[in-house]
């Protein structure tokens, strides 16, 4: 191997060349090292040094056989025995550090030199000394040679063994994990976030170099006693290929599910191709963990298949739902008082981290920091709840094509979109209605049991509710509304609002436009309800009454929308962008009081919500209504902005981003600039 000190981008060459060599038969390796040429030549020596471990029958076997062939393996006692005085290569082991599945780490000093300090050796495990974990260790060895940055732990060389097997000598961390030293000084959320920031910056500046960690854990954190972060152990990581994925070759499908399953994403259970999105969830995990003590799944039975359900399927909790009393001892606050911390903001970041669905997640590991770093300023986040009709949406569009089997489904439908809302409506009003708390709590329990008793009697047609549509289920669903809620119409609108959304998504136009014309006269004998609140119903009411053709109605719900945004009302200034960049009608109002509040949402994004989702779509929606009003120059000028803003946001709304891109080819194209515009 090539001293560590060396240009880390020629690891690099050699490792993509190692991985390209392991993909090939084993009879036509040497052959495809000897024809390397050019810039590659300088690599055939060392890529033959490496391929030699290959010899070995039970490395070879492990490479084809993947994990099975490495269970089977590993089972055999192959790992040689080391003790305190052995010497390896330069150096003189004092005692072991650890051992996990890749290599046992071993404090060590330079032998006959004592002044100098200590360093962590680490020497490959699992299948002896054999090629297989030769190979991992160095391609470990390649990938830290190619980091530096002051939270990563630094590999100071590579060495060799008498029996040729590499070591990797490695900066030793005299430290804590991470969660063990947040304990230890009983830190509170905000310096235990301050340090997780630091675990963000090393995976952030990892995903920039294009390495995957694969293995994020608590045990791979350490934090020295003066509050430096460092992150251990890229035995398993990977390469980034162009596409933004993980490429796999034989060598990293060696390590097979060497992951720790505890901390493992969706995607790494199920044995998908992986993406910066799964480091991401990995730091989701460790963050509710950081923060509560505990795991985002309950299990009954702790079996691994147990978890690795819940990890694909189960709900995730919520961290201040998952305090208990012991952890907030150990940390020297009240139960009570944890959860009212977690609760908010830190549930909706942690929460998106651990998103089922990748593009669901945060975009890059920086959004996720970014989100954090604004909570500690005492910013608003980026991250936004689910709302109830967003959870509801999901079970029932994930669904729509199954029918309602018992009046239990109809039942639990309705209990978890009343209990969600109730919920947030609790969460809306706590700091300000505090005695309405208990009597809007009070109504939805008598609504609950109100409608179970109905539903009950209810079900003398067993056949009829077998075929109950999602729609029919819904529509059902209305009139029970209306008769439960006539003295709670807070409750009432915002359920009968949810329920309009949803027709409106399964495409039920008039009826959605009814429900939300029946929610907007709640509204507006309500004009103290939440802005938010507001907002919802009108942004609701305006889109549906347009497809409907009912001009007259959407206009006005139009512009009492853009009212919100205008004293004496105070909306946030992440509500006044929304409000601002709403996309509701084409032709609802002319084109220059359009362009004129969109450019009232830049200037609240550029000042408050740079380089975020919230900008790229006021940038995108810019672009797109100057296109359509054949306003090129303009169009090629936001255009041109929203596509290179679109990386950088995080933004998933690939649709917009395609339109964007047609806009911004067709405004090149009236300016001549056809080569440009074909492109996009």
């Amino acid at each position: 191997m090539p001293e560590a000190s060396q240009d880390p981008a020629r690891y690099r060459r050699l490792l993509d060349l190692l991985g390209n060599a392991l993909d090939l038969p084993a009879a036509a390796r040497a052959a495809w090292v000897d024809a390397l040429s050019g810039d590659n030549a300088e690599f055939r020596e060392p890529l033959r040094r490496l391929l030699s471990h290959q010899s070995d029958t039970r490395g070879q076997a492990a490479i084809d056989g993947g994990a099975v062939a490495m269970a089977a393996l590993t089972d055999e006692p192959t790992t040689p025995a080391f003790a305190a005085g052995q010497q390896i290569g330069e150096y003189t082991l004092e005692r072991p550090l650890g051992e996990g599945g890749m290599g046992v780490v071993w404090l060590a000093r330079r032998h006959g030199d004592s002044a100098r300090p200590p360093v962590a050796i680490k020497i490959p495990t699992g299948f002896g000394h054999g090629p297989a974990a030769a190979d991992r260790l160095s391609r470990e060895g390649a990938i830290l040679a190619s980091l530096n940055h002051p939270n990563i732990a630094r590999l100071i060389e590579v060495g060799a063994t008498a029996e040729g097997s590499p070591f990797l000598v490695l900066e030793f961390i005299d430290g804590l994990p991470l969660p063990a030293f947040c304990d230890a000084r009983s830190l509170n959320v905000e310096a235990r976030l301050a340090l997780f920031v630091q675990v963000l910056d090393a995976v952030a500046y990892a995903h920039a170099m294009l390495v995957l960690h694969r293995d994020l854990k608590p045990a791979n954190v350490l934090v020295t006693q003066n509050g430096e972060v460092k992150l251990l152990d890229f035995g398993i990581a990977k390469l980034i290929d162009d596409s933004g994925n993980a490429a796999s070759t034989q060598l990293t499908r060696l390590a097979g599910r060497a992951f720790t399953p505890d901390f493992a994403s969706p995607e790494q259970i199920a044995g998908e191709t992986l993406t910066v999105a799964s480091d991401i969830y990995s730091l989701g995990v460790m963050l509710f963990h950081l923060l509560t003590g505990e795991r985002p799944y309950k299990l009954k039975r702790g079996s691994a298949a147990e978890l690795e359900e819940a990890i694909l399927s189960a709900d995730t909790g919520r961290p201040s739902a998952a305090v208990t009393e012991a952890f907030a001892a150990r940390n020297l606050q009240s139960t009570r008082a944890l959860r009212r911390v977690l609760a908010g903001d830190i549930d909706t970041i942690v929460l998106k981290a651990l998103k089922k669905s990748r593009a669901e997640r945060y975009g890059s590991v920086l959004a996720f920091k970014d989100d954090i770093e604004r909570y500690l300023k005492g910013q608003p986040v980026l991250a936004t709840p689910d709302s109830s009709g967003y959870r509801l949406k999901k079970f029932l569009l994930r669904n729509r094509f199954t029918v309602a089997a018992t009046t239990a489904v109809f039942v639990a439908l309705v209990v978890g979109l009343a209990g969600a809302l109730w919920q947030a409506g609790v969460a809306r009003e706590q700091a300000r209605v505090a005695k309405q708390e208990a009597a809007r709590a009070e109504a939805v329990k008598e609504f609950l049991v109100s409608l179970f008793r109905k539903s009950t009697r209810a079900q003398a047609d067993p056949v009829k509710a077998r075929n109950m549509s999602v729609q029919e289920l819904l529509q059902e669903s209305v009139p029970r509304v209306r008769a439960a809620l006539s003295d709670q119409p807070q409750i009432k609108m915002e359920l009968l609002s949810t329920i309009g959304e949803i027709l409106a998504d399964l495409d039920q136009r008039q009826s959605a436009y009814e429900l939300f014309a029946e929610a907007d006269q709640l509204l507006r004998a309500m004009p103290s309800a939440p802005l938010d609140t507001q907002f919802s119903v009108l942004q609701g009411f305006a889109t549906s009454a347009m497809i409907s053709g009912k001009r007259d109605d959407a206009v006005n719900a139009y512009r009492r929308l853009m009212a919100l945004a205008e004293p004496p009302n105070q909306p946030g200034e992440q509500l006044k962008l929304r409000i601002y960049s709403t996309a509701i009608g084409s032709g609802m109002v002319d084109f220059a009081e359009e362009v004129a509040r969109l450019r009232k949402g830049l200037a609240i994004a550029e000042s408050s919500f740079a380089n975020t989702p919230l900008h790229y779509n006021v940038v995108a929606r810019l672009a797109m209504i100057h296109a359509s009003n054949t306003r090129w120059p303009e169009a090629l000028s936001f255009a041109t902005r929203a596509v290179e803003l679109f990386p950088a946001s995080g933004s998933v709304d690939y649709q917009q981003y395609l339109q964007v891109r047609g806009a911004l080819g067709i405004a090149m194209a009236t300016q001549g600039r056809l080569r440009e515009a074909i492109s996009h």
